[in-house]
């Protein structure tokens, strides 16, 4: 039979054995042996025609979902800038910091930053120093006393035209 990542040929088996067994019931019978027990053949479409339902819905999402999927995908690069913008203008209005913002909106709200404690500000200017120090960067006062030389121009060879152009001799 079927396996559940391919169920297509299996839910057209189950649609054509349902219409089957109602518009033309085997041998003409209007009973069928199944599982060593005798069942109306009307009652067994229903049952194998209820079983086809059950495949063709899986189909009829699963279609529906990849076409959502894409959907999603294809409008995705515009709606996340646009959403970034309303957030913020709703921000702007409220306050970036408006405890509302979870409860009315589902924004998180922006966290102020705590105060530096006077051991993290020593260790924070350490850093900055030593940083500083490994990069080589000066400040405006260090910038302005230095002050670069503009080297001469090299002065341009000269050539004479009629030196380039060697006569040729013929062998």
């Amino acid at each position: 039979m079927a396996s559940d990542t391919n169920p297509g040929p299996f839910a057209t088996l189950l649609t054509a054995l349902g219409g089957g067994l109602t518009s033309n019931p085997p041998g003409g019978l209007t009973t069928v042996v199944v599982d060593g027990a005798p069942i109306a053949t009307s009652a067994l479409a229903t049952e194998v025609k209820s079983y086809a339902t059950l495949w063709e819905a899986v189909e009829t999402t699963s279609l529906a979902h990849t076409q959502a999927v894409q959907a999603r995908t294809k409008a995705e690069p515009a709606v996340h800038p646009r959403v970034a913008k309303i957030i913020s203008a709703v921000k702007g209005m409220l306050g970036p910091t408006n405890p509302n913002l979870a409860s009315l909106y589902g924004i998180t709200p922006d966290e102020e930053p705590q105060p530096l404690t006077t051991e993290k500000m020593v260790a924070k200017n350490a850093q900055a120093l030593a940083t500083r120090k490994a990069r080589g960067t000066k400040g405006k006062k260090q910038k302005a006393a230095i002050k670069g030389v503009v080297p001469a121009p090299a002065p341009a060879p000269t050539t004479s035209p009629t030196a380039t152009a060697a006569p040729k001799t013929g062998a």
